[in-house]
This record gives C-alpha cells, sequence and structure tokens, in this order.
C-alpha cells in the first residue's frame, strides 16, 4: 500500500460501518499512513462527541469505535480533522419514519399522535410461511403499482436459519429476483465435500457412509462422459456395496474379482451364472475400478509423505488424475448457459480458494515434517471454514440479509421479518466468563464491572435502531403469531414499544384463509399463476365443502379451463382425485402375467392381503434394496435348513428321530450349523461378534428343537417322510393345477417343510409340519379370507399325489406348525429330569389343525391317557374316551371342504389377476393388516384417515360359521381328488 502512487493521492471513505474486525483496523492504518485523507462515517448521537454518553446507551459500540480509531491515529501520529456532526436527517422522507429515528434509544418517550402514517406498516400472521407469502406479494405490488424496483427494496432478518429456506422457496414461487447478502460456507459445494470425504475415506478406513458421500459428488466419473450412464452404474453399485456388507477397506480391496448371484437366504444350490448377472458383474467391478484406483494412489501419496509439501502435493495430484478443474469448468460453463450467474461464479471460486488453502498450508507447513493425521486434521479445518464471497450477479434484486451486517445506504423500502419475543432481540445468554457469584465478590472488592448482559442489550437495539432506520420511504414490520407446529410465539418487547409510540398505527394480517378478507383485497392474490392456483385450489376445496367462495374464483377457474392452461389442469386436477387404480386391461395383464400364472401360496395369499401389493411385487416387479442385515426369513431359512440337513444326516448313518441321545443332538445341530452359517447371505453369520453371537443364540435353537423333535418321535407313531419337499413343473410331486376361465390357468408350486405318514389298520395318514421362527396356529377366518392358504395347500397337494408319496392312497390327518425357539422355563426350583422334559416338550406343544378322531390322537401322542391333554399336539381325550372341547380338531369331511375351498379361492384370484384386479384394498382383521410391514406403502400412498381410502374390514364368526361357508362358497367347482 506504500508504493501505491494511486493510495497516496486518493481520499479514502469508509460508510456504513458501526465497528471493525482487526484486520480491519489494521487496513485503516494503512490507508492513515499513505492516503491524501481518510474519512469515517459513523452512526452516533451528540452524546458520543461530547463523551456523555451514558451505561446502557445503544450508541456505545460507536464511542468504543471511535476511541478505537482515534488511538490508531494517535500511534501513527496522524492528526485528526475537527469532527463534523450531522444534525438533518435527509434519509426518511414522512414524518412517521422521522420520529421513529429521532426517538428510538432516547429516554425520553414522546408518543407521535399523527394519524398520517405513511411510512410504517405492521403486519402479523398465522405463521411464517404466510408472514413471507405477504412479503412476497407486497414486493409485487409496490413493483406493479408503485413504480418501485427490486434494488430499492430489502428484507431483514435477525437470524438468516429462520427464515432462510422459506424465503428461497416463497420468492421463486413469486418469480421475485433477489439476492442473498452473505458470506455463504463453501462446506456443501461438491468439490469441498469430495475433498472432505476423501481425506475421511482415508482416515476412517473406507468407511461406506464417507465414501458414498464422496461418490455422490460424481468427481470419480470421468469428465466427458455421459453421466446418467454412470449414476446408473453406481446406483448398481452401491446397491452390491449394502447387499454384500462391503463397508471398510479389507473387503474393499480385496485382489480378487468381484462376482454377482441373484441371491437371498442359504447359498446351498449355486445355479448357472446368468447373461444378466454377468453384465451386472462387469458394471460392478468397472465402478470398483473407477472408485479404488485414484483413492489407492492418494493413500499410498500419503504413506511416502514426510513434510506438509508432499501432503499437499499428494493432495493436488489426486485432483488433478481426477480432473477435478476441468469438472468444474463444464459446470461453470452449463450453469453460464443456464443463465444462474451466482452458481457459476461459486464453481469458479470454489476452485481459487481451495488451491490458496494449499498454497497457504505450504507457505506455512511446507517443510515441517508432520503426521498424516495433523495433516487431514488441518485441512478439514481450512475446508471447514472457506466462505464464498460474492457479488449481486444483477443490479435489480431485492436484497435479502441479516439485521447485524445490513449496509443498506439506498434502500428506500425494507421488510423486518420475525419481530418476535426471544428472536429480537436475541434471548440473553446465561454463560459468561465470571459468574454472577464472582461479580458479586468483585463488587464486594469494589472492582466495578458492568452487568452481565450489558453489551448483548445495546448492541440489539443499536441493531433495532439500524434496521428500522434503514429505509426512506417505507418500514414494514411483521411477525408470526405462531410457529409451523401451532405454538404461540409472543410478539417481540420492541414492536410493543413501536406501538406505544405509535398509538395510531393500524396493525394488519397477512392472511392465509382468503374467505376472511373482502372481494377487493382477495384480487391481490392473483398475481404469480403458481402461487394463485395454489390459493384457487385452497377456495375450491372450500367450495365443495358447501362454503361460499368470493365469485372471482369460480371466474378464474372458468379462465383456466377455458384456455387449457397445461400446469393449471395438472394443478386443478387434484380437485377430484381420488386414490384408486384403474383395472389394466387384459393385453397388459396377459403381458404382465400370461396366460399361465406360476404362483407360490405366499404370492396368492399376497392378492388376498392386497391386490395392489401383489401388482406391484409380481406385476411391476417392485422390491426393497437389499441391505447386508439378518433377517426374520434369513432365520427361517437356516432352521428350515438344520433340519433338513439333520434329517438327510440321519438318513446316511440311518438312524430314526426317536433313538438319538442328547449327545447325537448336540453333535448333529452343531454340524449342520458349521454347514449352513458360512452359506447364509454372503457369510453374514460370520461378518462380527455380533453375529457370531447371534449364530450362538440360532444354534441353540436348533439344539433345543433337534432333541424336542426326538422325544416327540419317541412318543408317535407318525414319522418323518421327506423334508423341504417341493412340488411344481419338473418335480416329483407336480404342480397344483387350478383351471381359469377362457382355458387359462393357475400353475401352484412350492416347498413343503416336513410331511409326516402313519399306517393304522391299512389306513395311511399324511399330515404336515411347518417350522416357523414365530409362534402361528390355524385360524379358519384367515383361511376363509384368503390370507393363510398356505397349510391347506400343503396338505391338499400330499394327500392328491399320496399315490407318489407313498404309493397308494393316504387320508389327512392334519396341520401342525412347530414352533422353533429356546423358551426359558419359569419354575419354583430345580425340576427332575423326567419334569424337566415334559415341561419343554408341553413348550414346544405344536398348534394346528388335526382328524377329529381320538386314535388319531393317540397315534400323534402314544402317552396320552383318558382323561389327559397331549404334550405334543393341540388335543384332550375325556375319561369316557371321546375328544375335548378344547381339542382343535376338524372332520374329514371338513377337511375336504376346506381343501376344496382353498381351490375354489385360487381360482378366484387368478381370474381377478388375469382380468387386471389391482386395487388398492389392505384388510383389517382384529389388529392385524398387511400395510403394517408392506415395502410399497409410498407407491399405493394408501391413508386410512382419507375419504377415499378405506380399509376391507373383515369380520371374525365363530368357526363352524366358517367350515359352513367354506363348503356353501367351495360346492361349486367340484372337489379334490383324494
Amino acid at each position: 500500500m506504500s508504493s501505491s502512487s494511486f493510495v497516496k493521492n486518493a481520499s479514502i471513505y469508509f460508510d456504513g460501518f458501526y465497528s471493525f474486525s482487526k484486520r480491519e483496523v489494521s487496513v485503516i492504518a494503512g490507508f492513515l499512513e499513505t492516503a491524501n485523507r481518510v474519512k469515517i462515517t459513523l452512526t452516533a448521537n451528540q452524546k458520543v462527541i461530547s463523551g456523555q454518553l451514558a451505561d446502557f446507551d445503544m450508541f456505545e459500540t460507536a464511542r468504543e469505535t471511535l476511541l478505537q480509531l482515534r488511538a490508531v491515529a494517535e500511534d501513527l501520529k496522524v492528526g485528526e480533522e475537527p469532527l463534523v456532526f450531522l444534525h438533518e436527517n435527509r434519509r426518511q422522507k414522512h414524518s412517521d419514519l422521522l420520529h421513529l429515528a429521532n426517538i428510538w434509544g432516547q429516554s425520553k418517550f414522546v408518543k407521535y399522535n399523527n394519524a398520517s402514517l405513511e411510512g410504517i406498516h405492521l403486519h402479523q400472521a398465522n405463521n411464517k410461511a404466510s408472514e413471507i407469502k405477504g412479503v412476497a406479494r407486497e414486493i409485487s405490488r409496490l413493483i406493479r403499482e408503485e413504480g418501485y424496483r427490486y434494488s430499492d427494496m430489502a428484507v431483514l432478518i435477525r437470524n438468516m436459519s429462520d427464515y432462510e429456506e422459506m424465503i428461497s422457496s416463497v420468492f421463486d414461487r413469486h418469480k421475485l429476483s433477489y439476492f442473498w447478502d452473505k458470506k455463504r460456507s463453501m462446506a456443501k459445494h461438491p468439490l469441498i465435500e469430495f475433498m472432505r470425504s476423501s481425506l475421511d475415506i482415508i482416515q476412517l478406513n473406507w468407511q461406506y457412509e464417507v465414501l458414498f458421500q464422496a461418490v455422490k459428488t460424481e468427481f470419480f466419473f470421468p469428465v466427458q462422459e455421459n453421466i446418467a450412464k454412470y449414476r446408473k452404474k453406481m446406483d448398481i453399485f452401491e446397491n452390491y456395496l449394502l447387499e454384500n456388507g462391503i463397508f471398510n477397506r479389507s473387503r474393499f480391496v480385496k485382489s480378487e474379482k468381484w462376482t454377482y448371484r441373484r441371491i437371498r437366504g442359504l447359498e446351498t444350490n449355486i445355479q448357472v451364472q446368468t447373461d444378466d448377472e454377468i453384465e451386472i458383474e462387469e458394471q460392478i467391478n468397472e465402478m470398483r475400478n473407477l472408485i479404488q484406483e485414484p483413492l489407492q494412489f492418494l493413500e499410498n501419496k500419503f504413506q511416502q509423505a514426510q513434510t506438509g509439501r508432499d501432503y499437499a502435493s499428494a493432495l493436488f495430484q489426486y485432483m488433478e488424475k481426477l480432473q477435478v478443474a476441468e469438472r468444474l469448468e463444464v459446470w461453470r460453463a452449463k450453469s453460464e448457459e443456464e443463465n444462474l450467474l451466482e452458481l457459476a461464479r461459486e464453481h469458479e471460486q470454489v476452485w481459487g480458494a481451495v488451491i490458496k488453502l494449499l498454497d497457504e498450508f505450504v507457505d506455512l507447513l511446507g517443510e515441517s515434517e508432520i503426521t498424516k493425521e495433523e495433516f487431514i486434521d488441518i485441512m478439514q479445518t481450512g475446508l471447514e471454514s472457506m466462505e464464498f464471497s460474492l457479488l449481486p450477479p444483477s443490479l435489480d434484486q431485492v436484497i435479502v440479509t441479516d439485521m447485524e451486517h445490513a449496509r443498506l445506504l439506498t434502500s428506500k423500502v425494507v421488510f423486518v421479518v420475525g419481530l418476535n419475543e426471544g428472536i429480537f432481540p436475541q434471548k440473553m445468554s446465561n454463560k459468561g466468563i465470571v459468574s454472577e457469584e464472582e461479580r458479586e465478590e468483585l463488587v464486594q472488592a469494589e472492582i466495578a464491572l458492568k452487568p452481565q448482559h450489558y453489551k448483548t442489550i445495546v448492541e440489539e437495539e443499536f441493531i433495532a435502531y439500524r434496521a428500522f432506520t434503514a429505509p426512506s420511504d417505507k418500514l414494514y414490520l411483521s411477525y408470526p403469531t405462531a410457529d409451523m407446529d401451532g405454538k404461540v410465539i409472543p410478539e417481540s418487547n420492541y414492536l410493543r414499544k413501536i406501538k406505544a409510540l405509535f398509538p395510531k398505527l393500524e396493525e394488519k394480517t397477512y392472511v392465509s384463509d382468503l374467505s376472511l378478507l373482502p372481494e377487493v383485497e382477495q384480487q391481490h392474490y392473483i398475481e404469480n399463476e403458481m402461487e394463485t392456483l395454489g390459493y384457487l385450489t385452497t377456495e375450491l376445496q372450500m367450495y365443495k365443502q358447501g362454503y361460499n367462495i368470493s365469485p372471482i374464483w369460480l371466474d378464474l377457474y372458468n379462465y383456466f379451463i377455458k384456455n387449457n392452461n397445461e400446469i393449471a389442469m395438472k394443478v386443478l386436477s387434484s380437485l377430484s382425485y381420488h386414490n384408486d387404480t384403474n383395472k389394466l386391461t387384459d393385453t397388459t395383464a396377459t403381458a404382465l402375467f400370461g396366460d399361465k400364472i406360476h404362483a407360490s401360496v405366499s404370492r396368492m395369499e399376497k392378492f388376498f392381503s392386497c391386490e395392489f401389493q401383489h401388482f406391484a411385487q409380481y406385476g411391476l416387479k417392485l422390491e426393497e434394496r437389499k441391505v447386508y442385515q439378518l433377517q426374520a426369513v434369513d432365520m427361517g431359512e437356516i432352521f428350515h435348513g438344520a433340519m433338513e440337513w439333520i434329517v438327510n444326516q440321519l438318513k446316511v448313518l440311518n438312524i430314526e428321530f426317536g433313538k438319538l441321545t442328547d449327545q447325537d443332538c448336540t453333535e448333529l445341530a452343531n454340524k449342520a450349523m458349521a454347514y449352513l452359517a458360512p452359506k447364509l447371505h454372503h457369510e453374514i453369520l460370520l461378518s462380527s461378534n455380533r453375529m457370531a453371537y447371534i449364530k450362538h443364540k440360532l444354534l441353540h435353537i436348533v439344539m433345543r428343537a433337534t432333541s424336542v423333535l426326538n422325544e416327540q418321535a419317541k412318543k408317535s407313531a407318525f414319522q418323518p417322510l421327506g423334508l423341504e419337499v417341493s412340488f411344481g413343473i419338473g418335480k416329483n410331486i407336480p404342480a397344483m393345477k387350478i383351471p381359469l376361465k377362457d382355458h387359462r390357468e393357475l400353475l401352484l408350486q412350492g416347498r413343503i417343510d416336513r410331511i409326516d405318514f402313519a399306517q393304522v389298520e391299512d389306513k395311511n395318514y399324511l399330515r404336515i409340519i411347518d417350522y416357523k421362527s414365530s409362534s402361528r396356529d390355524i385360524q379358519l377366518p384367515e383361511i376363509y379370507y384368503g390370507i393363510a392358504l398356505q397349510m391347506l395347500t400343503y396338505l391338499d397337494v400330499v394327500v392328491t399325489n399320496a399315490q407318489k408319496i407313498v404309493g397308494e392312497k393316504a387320508e389327512a390327518a392334519g396341520v401342525l406348525y412347530f414352533h422353533m425357539h429356546n423358551k426359558l422355563l419359569n419354575t419354583d426350583g430345580p425340576l427332575p429330569d423326567d419334569k424337566l422334559t415334559k415341561e419343554l416338550q408341553k413348550s414346544f406343544k405344536m398348534k394346528g389343525l388335526i382328524l377329529e378322531d381320538p386314535l388319531m390322537v393317540s397315534l400323534m401322542d402314544t402317552t396320552i391317557k383318558e382323561g389327559g391333554a397331549s404334550v405334543i399336539v393341540p388335543a384332550e381325550i375325556k375319561k369316557d374316551g371321546t375328544l375335548s372341547a378344547k381339542s382343535k380338531t376338524a372332520t374329514k369331511d371338513d377337511f375336504d371342504s376346506m381343501r376344496h375351498f382353498v381351490r375354489h379361492k385360487y381360482q378366484e384370484a387368478g381370474n381377478k389377476i388375469l382380468d387386471g384386479e389391482v386395487d388398492i384394498n389392505p384388510y383389517h382383521l382384529k389388529d392385524t393388516t398387511p400395510c403394517t410391514y408392506c415395502p410399497f406403502r409410498t407407491v399405493c400412498q394408501f391413508d386410512p384417515g382419507s375419504q377415499s381410502d378405506k380399509y376391507r374390514y373383515l369380520t371374525t364368526d365363530k368357526s363352524s360359521d366358517f367350515i359352513k361357508k367354506m363348503k356353501e362358497e367351495g360346492n361349486q367347482d367340484g372337489k379334490p381328488t383324494s
């Protein structure tokens, strides 16, 4: 500065400041030493000049600044020209504004009783949204009707964060030209996020979260390539990482090529890789290399680095390798093409700021030996603190700024928003270096301190003074009466003070309910198309509900309809919206489902639970993102797999259930778990200590279940005939064929957990056992409504195909659920082994439905006695040898009727599917509904609170009533073969 001839001959003026930072003071000092003259303006009163300023005066900061500047001049031995005090206020055009400027902060209280209030305007609003919408409308009106420009106006906020999103949203919808006058953090810019995430990746062992923070900035993508194509590939790559649990460096950088297979559950039967799987596998490995190569480059450079210069150079080379500067230039050019000038300048400015940060780091610590951790910490701090310093891209813009830093020298109209208690003035903090107790001690020692909140109070008062005196023409003051949750917020005491000063000041309302306004004022809300459509739809909704509305809204509706405005038609269509689905055409239904529906039982149950849920999963093929976590279905897979493995092992060893020792059960369970655990969902049970604990718990459940099944086999004439028995096309047991209309058919396929067989008096009996990880029972209403068809279907399949299974015909003996668990027994003390075994058997008592025959019960539990209850199946025999009413039984005719009815339900579902039925119709039975765990709720948007969305409420009659209904409805289509 001292060598500049320009500065030496210049007169320097500082205007609009009321305090200066240390850096700013040093700049002023440089000018004082070099420039011809330096003139500085301060906002102060006569008492500041005369030295008679009292405590708690809002001009205290001005006095301190004046003393600070005089001290600098004195140190530099620079003379001070006579201080000039400007008495006359030439800014405010109206007497009310002038009165406010003269009286604010003064001890005297002089009311303004003039009825003419042309400068000050006061508004309240229901909430912030109504407040800012009111401000936006008034800005538009001032431009349209009074000839103001955007640049004549400003909006002042005490805390930017309170209104930032709301103002941006509302002003954008009103198409207002505005500029945020503040230094914005660069932290959210993609480059800064990328650099910080890259450093975190190195520091945090390639954690998934920070890795994808970097990936989603798109700096890993080649600059000239199709970004959309790479985004799609990266989505597939991210899904792969989530599904396979690749959450750290060790799993990411393994040398072998990653493989892709569509497998969920036990990987015991791997099929040949499909072409689709091979293509996805190639994309995954391509994306892996795209990320891994530059990150390992940076990692290796950091390992070799010793000095600050080495680390800074490594980071710069990493950005060069990824063509960061080129990417930013592409973004800048694109933003300019789209006339997003502010964004274009951000892309330009951020690169310069990063290079400057690296240069400054090298200047300071370039030759110093530092650790990787020290470098990362310093860089993270520097990146976090960087800010944009942007100028308005256009001269004609509304300035939106915070009150404290506002420099409004030419504003004609100022809107001060958010005048609420605790917001402006801000709440006083109780924190301080000196506590109240210490203050008292200092006072007693005759050491004077200003009150705790002195500085904050006077600063807030001065900020209010600058805000209220900023406009020359109009001052708009506003506040919301409640927050967005409806909680009441009191008005600011500053506002109460202004109301007292101006008793004739009228308080108006920025209304959200237009019906409260006279028709002439409602017209002011018709200006911007999108906002107008919003008000129009609200008014028309009121009209639909029988309320009177102004005719202008009906005229406006007819105008939009007549002109066939595309946007308006879409918005107004919401008035007649119902969350309904359209029936699929025959062509679409056939294209989605075919002439032959290949389905599982669970799929058909899903259709009866909710037609749209079935359509979303099996028609649209929607599915949830697969993640690397143990789910209930995985535990079910383990249990089924373990039971199958144990039974197969017993066949190899030529041993039957019922002849095992406790040690045999333990060994078999251990071997089954050792075989299956590595095959479950990408080795999830081997992935962590937590999973090891869960594996241990699952093992004990399998051990306990094996032991109980062994004990049950000792007491039962029924023996397992097969486990995990599949039926369907190409299987030993064929698919269940259900004829549909128009010569179409439904082919049911599935897998039966366990088929048991018993023979007595030359009769064969078959029963179904289903292993469940949670407690289940047969509920006749669930069968009748089609939401629990599995057990009766499996029973029908095995009885119908008995000739294939046992070589001759067989009858239905029952369907039972076996609950896989490891229940703790509550006892008063230790039990003898025989009683302990009995109690365990009771806790594993199967639930379901069995043939109504005392003989059948005794076959299933050979230890049952007359007058006793079975510990194996849900049945009791009375002393007279008949079955108790507590027994869960059904006659042969009942079983036949239910089997027949189930086929009837499948026929009903199949025909409806091919007819294109896709209604959003979830059931509600007792306290259950399929919506609870439905992954498609965001798709169907079912809302039981709305008028159009309703549950199908299902009734629960007596069991005998449901059997009767099933007999009546099922007799229409002919009985299944038995």
